[in-house]
């Protein structure tokens, strides 16, 4: 594989707060840690491992964009990672690592990669890590995890391990400190939850749970049919018991993947009609007390993003065609936590997929075609779109429409990445 100089890997110097969960053999731990991810970067699929959506160094544009460079990949770019010079974009049909200042490529691999995400490594040096599935064993799933480590002289394979995860389908989110890598599993329902050793590979526990986050020291979890803190054991427990202890569980119609600001556990609800079932919820992250009575917007929510005690929630809304009801048209919505009033609303003629947020920007994807185009196979014109909103008005800042589906944004600096369904990666900035 091509070397990469030190110019090329991720800033040293993240800072993490340790806590150790116990592992699958007494005296064995894994750690849940947090930590910052340094400037110029989007380190993971929702920025950090608290999967907020919100970079606090991004200072997203406030006017008309263009293409400040376009990059054809061989993969669908379903995800985005940034950092320090190094964009990888991945997908079902593997990732390809570029360098920023020149487009070169340094890194491919066509192994399916549903996730992936970056992060310190234990010699004070970055690892990039990956995940997907292989394929069916005796009825049960493989899936392959792969990390590499990068070094002043080469990039090479740090982890390359098969594992099964029950019946889950794929891997859907990952999130990963200097110890562990935590991979969340969808389409099963058991041991859908896998934590490794950063540095052997090694399983360390496996649970049920789709989407994991990292913050305050704990594990919180969402899955098909709630959220779950799990919190470190002590003392004698810690030789006794298999992985960490529940501290609790809260059940709710919904599963997006949970953001931790402020106490609070942010997460979105799945399909319901107009004034159905609810679309947002909210627990303490001490206790899992319900924050309020969960709110009803209709429609599919999407991960939210939060910052500054407001979530963006960005809404798929359904219509009926007959047969079938098919999201069709999208709301974004600015929730204050606090008093869960509505601060603002947009609609978008097309479904919204997924919102992010930066210093006082929103920016959110969209695609689909009006009037149920997109669902009877008469597409016509740009198939994707990315709009940006002042975050305290909603004043619409700017549109970029594209000619495939928008999968993935990232936020870094001034720019916006975003990473298409036919592999094109745009490096969007002020016109």
């Amino acid at each position: 594989m091509p070397s990469l100089s030190r110019r090329t890997l991720l800033a040293a110097g993240a800072t993490c707060t340790t806590t150790a969960l116990a592992g699958c053999s007494g005296g064995n731990s894994i750690s849940a840690d947090t930590w910052s991810p340094p400037e110029d970067t989007w380190p993971l699929a929702r920025y950090d491992c608290t999967n907020t959506g919100h970079n606090p160094n991004a200072k997203p544009p406030r006017s008309d964009v263009e293409a400040a460079w376009t990059v054809e990949t061989p993969v669908s770019a379903h995800g985005l990672v940034v950092a320090n010079g190094l964009l990888t974009a991945y997908g079902e049909q593997g990732l390809v690592v570029i360098r920023l200042d020149d487009r070169t490529q340094v890194l491919s691999e066509f192994v399916p990669a549903y996730v992936a995400g970056i992060a310190p490594g234990a010699d004070g040096g970055q690892r990039l890590y990956a995940a997907g599935p292989l394929g069916v064993r005796d009825e049960s799933f493989v899936q392959f995890l792969r990390g590499w480590e990068y070094t002043p002289e080469r990039n090479t394979h740090a982890i390359w391990r098969t594992y099964e995860a029950g019946d889950s389908r794929g891997p859907a989110r990952l999130v990963a400190n200097t110890e562990t890598v935590l991979v969340g599993h969808s389409g099963g329902r058991d041991k859908q939850l896998v934590a490794f050793d950063a540095e052997s590979g090694d399983i360390r526990w496996q649970n049920e749970g789709i989407y994991p986050t990292l913050a305050d020291g704990s594990v919180f979890v969402s899955g098909n049919s709630g959220v779950v803190r799990y919190h470190p054991r002590t003392g004698i427990g810690a030789s006794l018991h298999s992985g960490p202890r529940e501290t609790w569980a809260a059940q709710y119609s919904g599963s997006t993947v949970p953001a931790v600001d402020s106490g609070r556990v942010i997460v979105g609800g799945d399909w319901s009609p107009a004034g159905g079932m609810p679309t947002l919820y909210g627990y303490d992250t001490e206790t899992g007390e319900a924050l309020w009575d969960p709110a009803t917007f209709g429609g599919t929510a999407n991960a939210p993003a939060v910052m500054n005690d407001t979530a963006y929630l960005s809404i798929s809304l359904y219509d009926d065609f007959g047969d079938y009801y098919l999201p069709n048209s999208g709301e974004l919505r600015a929730v204050d936590l606090p008093d869960r009033t509505v601060t603002w609303t947009r609609e978008t003629e097309w479904v919204q997929r997924s919102v992010v947020v930066g210093d006082n920007g929103v920016v959110v994807t969209c695609g689909g075609y009006p009037d149920g185009e997109a669902y009877t196979g008469q597409q016509s014109g740009d198939g994707g779109r990315i709009r940006a909103f002042d975050a305290e008005s909603g004043e619409t800042l700017w549109t970029f429409s594209t000619p495939s589906l928008i999968g993935s944004l990232a936020l870094v600096g001034s720019t916006v990445y975003a990473g298409s369904n036919d592999g094109a990666v745009y490096a969007l900035r002020t016109a």
